[in-house]
């Protein structure tokens, strides 16, 4: 893995690039953060994905049956996993324990952010 980083570094700087060490002290809390963000965005947006209206479609016996048959066929196991992940965060049952750490995650966020400009 360092060979490639250092590889890249190495073109960047011969392409005229400065390139700078930094450090990223918070790495663990940002990944944590971009996995609970993200699987909640996923649930979120790919929701309307119902096989009715828009995406793949498979006739079920209701609307439930087809609903769970176009989503088995139209998403792959990682896209499904994202969504029961992301329903489960945005769930009652869990934001008492996500409210928290989300607010501390978009604070770090935006420190982050800020540490860029």
């Amino acid at each position: 893995m360092s060979k490639a980083w250092s590889i890249a570094i190495s073109k960047l700087r011969t392409a005229g690039h400065t390139v700078q060490k930094i450090s990223l002290p918070r790495t663990k809390e940002a990944l944590s953060a971009y996995y609970v963000l993200a699987t909640a965005e996923a649930a979120s947006n790919l929701a309307r994905y119902d096989g009715l209206r828009y995406g793949h479609h498979v006739k079920g016996e209701g609307y439930q049956d087809g609903v769970f048959a176009s989503r088995a066929e139209g998403f792959g196991d990682e896209v499904r996993r994202r969504i029961l992940l992301g329903n489960y965060t945005l769930s009652a049952r869990c934001p008492i324990r996500y409210e928290t750490n989300e607010g501390l995650s978009k604070a770090t966020l935006s420190k982050l952010n800020a540490c860029e400009g």
